[in-house]
């Protein structure tokens, strides 16, 4: 297995946690008989930015939240709201832990996953998931994540035995 399938399959099993969880999340029943949506929220943003990741061309380090208007994910956005949703969700809640003004999420389970009005989003968290959850089962085929890790490889690449090593004079190096 090299490298790259590596990280395919390891990306692919963060995914399928990711949603996993994240229905957890929407199932979960609190005192107030509220859903556990923030963390819900997180989840489904972080496997779409993971998605977009893989499905749209490398363009730096933003998220990659125009996936939602892939062919895979069925949902028509405008770049505005994609800014929004960067703004209000991912950015506040991922590296704030709060919302960010006038956004709301919804345990709303029918309905589009977004909804603008003015300058408000409103994200119903069920309906988000399925979108996200059908975006990536039709991505699976085509994902192949590049490598977030910007360390370099702690040394060479693991060379195939030579398997002529044990004849003399016909070791790779000697032919």
């Amino acid at each position: 297995m090299t490298v790259a399938d590596n990280l395919k399959e390891h990306s692919k099993e963060v995914i399928e946690e990711y949603l996993t969880a994240a229905k957890a999340c929407i199932n979960w029943r609190k005192d107030d008989g509220g859903m556990l949506g923030y963390p819900a929220a997180l989840l489904l943003l972080c496997t779409t930015d993971a998605i977009g990741r893989s499905l749209l061309s490398r363009r730096g380090d933003d998220a990659r939240l125009e996936v939602l208007n892939h062919p895979n994910f069925g949902l028509a956005l405008r770049e505005d709201a994609i800014k929004h949703l960067k703004q209000f969700y991912r950015n506040a809640l991922t590296h704030n832990g709060q919302l960010g003004r006038d956004a709301l999420l919804s345990s709303e389970k029918e309905g589009e996953p977004f909804e603008f009005i003015d300058d408000r989003v409103q994200l119903r968290v069920p309906a988000f998931y399925k979108v996200v959850k059908a975006g990536w089962d039709k991505s699976k085929r085509a994902f192949n994540p590049q490598d977030a890790d910007k360390r370099p490889l702690a040394g060479p690449p693991a060379q195939e035995p030579d398997p002529y090593a044990w004849v003399p004079n016909l070791s790779s190096g000697r032919r």
